[in-house]
């Protein structure tokens, strides 16, 4: 558990309350407007500064949220212990980093350097799983606060370092916190992760620390490089089976260009019910996107660690409900998000898009790779662009080269799911908001998206 995007936020919530300390309430709005924080995060939050006594509300007309006590007497600690458990400071915050909100810390800098403690302090703590590094505390499963007792449950396995080093270092950074009297370790086995009879089973670095509700099955959707049409794919495969009567569900995990929102034609912020967000239904589709949360004109402009957390953090407060298969359009590339999510999410499957040329198909090689070092299964392949029909003499033109897709499944030994051809119906009808499938389900790219939605049922 690291500190979050939410610790920050609370934070400058509740420096916009000590400037104003003694004179007036101030309203969620004003706080949302000086920050730019997303409406759904900010009541999230507000409701449990709430629950951990450090703010109250005011009602009437001059309606708003006051601090319960001076912001001398409120420290960063606190806060951040409210929003996200005491072991989030354990290799983030110096021990000595006890100032009062009152003091001003920027905010800004205040996350950079807990995103700079955390690396260093991983820095010289790795372990190897399977050639993959990965931090201690991603090792870590549960935590139990007590009075000012912790206890913690962390996971082990014999390719991990030994149980003694890792007691011991865990040990003493929280027993470097004045606030913790007694440090409690037990380990509990890693579980390996389950695979299917045709897959080799492969260390996974996925730790579930995503809780979303019962999805049958999770699949990621990448690409090597942008501009081969993913989020296209990803969106018309998510209709096609809502189409064909499965419970679906379309994540916009692409948070420097979220374009499901234009492609799906939903728009606007969702509605916050009890703490989630209720993600926008349409063409048969439940869908989720930070471009909801943000101007469309607005740049993302997020380290590494931001990113993921914000995309954990999204995809966790959504109300999913049942689902049967939940499409995750990842942005393109192999960086944090990827990995991330790879991490965090116990991914069923992984499609990897491509169309036919070698510049597209290098780097879905390495899509390809990366995911199956993480031990993510690789449902198959969809080449796109795969060729034109001229509609004149309905002959095919293979404009950006012949096989590509089909040659690379066979050499990977995964399935090639389909082949989807150019048609400009896919811009024009996805620029207008509908996905081809649900507004010429006859044409020939609409039935071979259907086609591998099939596959994917059967």
């Amino acid at each position: 558990m690291k500190v979050t995007r939410k610790s920050d936020y609370g934070l400058r919530a509740l420096f916009t309350l000590a400037k104003f300390y003694g004179e007036q309430p101030v309203s969620i709005g004003q706080i949302a407007a000086e920050h730019r924080i997303p409406d759904p995060f900010l009541e999230k939050i507000m409701q449990e500064l709430r629950e951990a006594g450090l703010i109250e509300a005011t009602h009437g007309r001059s309606g708003g949220y006051l601090l319960k006590r001076r912001p001398s007497q409120i420290s960063i600690w606190e806060v951040v212990q409210a929003l996200d458990g005491p072991i989030a400071l354990v290799t983030c915050l110096d021990p000595n980093l006890k100032c009062a909100i009152e003091d001003g810390c920027p905010t800004s800098s205040l996350w950079m350097l807990i995103n700079e403690r955390f690396e260093h302090c991983l820095k010289d703590h790795q372990v190897s799983v399977s050639g993959l590094d990965r931090g201690l505390l991603d090792l870590l499963d549960s935590v139990t606060i007590t009075g000012r007792q912790v206890r913690l449950l962390m996971k082990f396995a014999p390719a991990y370092a030994s149980k003694s080093q890792m007691r011991e270092w865990v040990e003493s950074k929280l027993k470097s916190f004045s606030e913790i009297d007694a440090v409690e370790i037990e380990f509990v086995q890693a579980p390996p992760r389950q695979t299917s009879p045709t897959q080799t089973a492969m260390p996974h670095a996925s730790t579930g620390r995503v809780h979303l509700p019962p999805i049958k099955n999770l699949i990621a959707v990448f690409s090597g490089k942008g501009g081969v049409g993913k989020s296209t794919v990803s969106t018309n495969l998510a209709a096609a089976l809502g189409q064909i009567g499965q419970r679906v569900g379309l994540f916009d995990a692409d948070v420097h260009g979220p374009n499901i929102p234009t492609l799906m034609g939903v728009h606007g912020q969702p509605e916050a019910v009890n703490g989630k967000l209720v993600p926008f239904e349409r063409h048969r589709v439940k869908t989720m996107s930070i471009g909801f949360l943000v101007s469309g004109d607005e740049p993302l402009i997020w380290r590494g660690p931001m990113i993921t957390k914000a995309i954990n953090e999204l995809l966790e407060m959504t109300d999913w409900g049942e689902l049967d298969f939940l499409i995750l359009d990842l942005p393109p590339g192999t960086g944090d998000a990827q990995l991330g999510l790879a991490q965090d999410v116990m991914l069923t499957g992984s499609i990897a898009v491509t169309t036919p040329q070698e510049v597209a198909l290098a780097d879905v090689r390495r899509g390809i790779a990366a995911f199956k070092r993480l031990a993510v299964p690789i449902t198959g392949i969809i080449e796109n662009m795969s060729y034109y029909v001229c509609p004149g003499c309905e002959r095919k033109e293979y404009i950006f080269g012949r096989g590509g897709g089909e040659a690379e499944a066979k050499k990977q030994n995964i399935p090639l799911l389909g082949q989807i051809p150019i048609d400009p119906q896919i811009r024009e009808q996805g620029d207008a908001g509908v996905p081809i499938v649900v507004r010429t389900p006859n044409s020939e790219a609409a039935k071979e998206f259907f086609k591998i939605a099939q596959r994917l049922i059967d």
